[in-house]
């Protein structure tokens, strides 16, 4: 990923916590979303960041895993994001 990766949140999207699971909804398609732990803590970073490196290397640190995993793991999990209407890339 390069330095210039960088998306804004829907600002439509509502976002609530329930049993321990962050559940998303996009009201302009009226999906749902559930994310898992890691998808969880992914989100919370995007909420303070705006730069997938930035994210890359927080994860790296959180999660103990090596850069490659991590990359090609954020990599699809923007991607699904972006189709899904729940980011735009900048």
């Amino acid at each position: 990923m390069s330095n210039t990766t960088n998306f804004s949140i829907n600002p439509n999207l509502i976002q609530q916590e329930v049993d321990g699971e962050l559940v998303l909804l996009n009201p302009d398609s009226g999906q749902t979303f559930f994310l898992d732990k890691v998808s969880n803590r992914t989100w919370e970073l995007m909420q303070e960041f705006s730069n997938i490196d930035i994210i890359q290397q927080q994860m790296m640190r959180d999660f103990d895993v090596p850069e490659s995993t991590v990359k090609k793991d954020l990599q699809s999990f923007f991607s699904q994001l972006a189709e899904l209407g729940l980011i735009v890339r900048k």
